[in-house]
Order: C-alpha cells, then sequence, then structure tokens
C-alpha cells in the first residue's frame, strides 16, 4: 500500500506527460490535519528519489530491502532458487488471479487441514474428505481425485508437446526459461489456480475449458508463443 501510494504521489500525469512530483504533501502536512498513517507515508517521501524509484514495483522492492524482509518460506528452504521463482510467476502474461494463487501455493498459507489444524483452528484429523489422504497444500495441487487428472494433464502436455524435459511440472517455476519455458509456466500456474480455487469440484474438462477461455480472451498470448499455445 505505501509503495503504491507513493508512486501515485510522485508519479503524476498531466496533459499526456508523465512528471516526478514529491512535494505535494511534504509542503502541506503542516497544514492538513493528517492521520498517522499518512504523515509516516508523507514522511517516507523524503527517503525516495523519484527519478531512482519511478514504479510501484521498484519503491516495494527497496522498501523490503532496506527492512531485511523474506518470506518465511526462503528462510525454510534456503538453497531453492527463490528469485528466479518469483521472477517466473511474475510473468507479464500470466493472469493476476493464477499469479497470486501460485504464491499462495508456494508459500504454503492455502488453508488445508493440515494448515488449519496446526495452527489450531480446527481440531479435525488433516485428512481429506474426498480421497482420504493427508491434505495439505501439495495434496491439493498434485494428488486429489480432481487433482491429480489435470497435474497428470498438463505434465503430458509439457512433456509430449511442448517437449520440455522435467521431472515434474512445478519444475518449471525455478528454471531459467526460454519462450517455450514460459508458456509452460503459464499452464502450470493455471493448473495450480484452478485445483486449488476448485478443491472440492475439480474437473479436467473444466479446466481445459477454463484454459481455452483464457487463451481466446487474451490474444496477444498467440502474438507471443505463435501456435505453440494451441497445445489442445
Amino acid at each position: 500500500m505505501k509503495a503504491l501510494f507513493l508512486k501515485n504521489l510522485t508519479l503524476q500525469t498531466i496533459d499526456g506527460i508523465t512528471i516526478q512530483r514529491t512535494d505535494f504533501l511534504l509542503q502541506n502536512r503542516q497544514y492538513l490535519n493528517l492521520t498517522r498513517n499518512l504523515r509516516e507515508w508523507s514522511a517516507l517521501c523524503e527517503d525516495f528519489d523519484s527519478t531512482m524509484y519511478t514504479s510501484t514495483k521498484m519503491i516495494y522492492e527497496e522498501m523490503i530491502e532496506r527492512r531485511s524482509i523474506k518470506p518465511r518460506i526462503e528462510e525454510k528452504l534456503p538453497h531453492a532458487e527463490w528469485w528466479l521463482i518469483w521472477k517466473n510467476i511474475s510473468l507479464n502474461h500470466i493472469p493476476t488471479n493464477w499469479a497470486a494463487t501460485t504464491y499462495l501455493a508456494l508459500n504454503d498459507v492455502i488453508p488445508s487441514s493440515v494448515k488449519l489444524r496446526r495452527h489450531n483452528i480446527t481440531s479435525d484429523q488433516p485428512f481429506c474428505v474426498l480421497c482420504g489422504l493427508t491434505d495439505d497444500t501439495n495434496h491439493r495441487i498434485k494428488l486429489c481425485i480432481g487433482a491429480r487428472d489435470v497435474w497428470n494433464f498438463v505434465e503430458d502436455i509439457l512433456s509430449r508437446k511442448l517437449r520440455l524435459e522435467i521431472n515434474d511440472p512445478a519444475d518449471l517455476l525455478s528454471q531459467n526459461l526460454n519462450v517455450t519455458g514460459e508458456l509452460g509456466v503459464w499452464l502450470v500456474s493455471a493448473a495450480i489456480s484452478y485445483n486449488v480455487q476448485k478443491y472440492r469440484n475439480v474437473d479436467l474438462e473444466m479446466f481445459k475449458q477454463e484454459v481455452r477461455d483464457t487463451r481466446w480472451r487474451k490474444r496477444h498470448l498467440l502474438k507471443k508463443f505463435g501456435n505453440s499455445i494451441w497445445f489442445f
């Protein structure tokens, strides 16, 4: 929120021209009855050179760097190539809702039965009501009845149609990618998002239809990936 606020404050478009302006709150905060949050946020303007930080993403990353904040999963699995993983799920052709759900899954914050029990939100046994397996994040993405069909389908597309040599579809998220690999990540993020969001009602044919619909609506995908995107 702070990064977005500062970007909107320091970059303004007037008559089609983008200008940098950091003085609005700095000059006026002494005259305004600002809330505590706004006083803090306006003070942040003094810490960020608007000639250097010209996007919300840049400001956000600088804030995180200054506070030395790491996602907990990075501390839990320090040897993973997290910078590549975060880069790959942030590819601009991946729909926001797919990327957001994939991010939640990677951080293991999906409210599975294991997660709820671990945090004492429920005393129920951590087993899936659909298949009886332990209900954790990995189960919801890959192992439950319908999820397994979707995951196997994606794995087949990646190996047979896109010719990507991987042991598991999720392995793509941590690799340097060519264009074909980026298409693979697009499909993998679709599968993760669908399986997590539709946990109790996963259906392979409905997943295929959702991918087709997204592919059809986002016509720029054809320009980026060419005929490779018509993998089914």
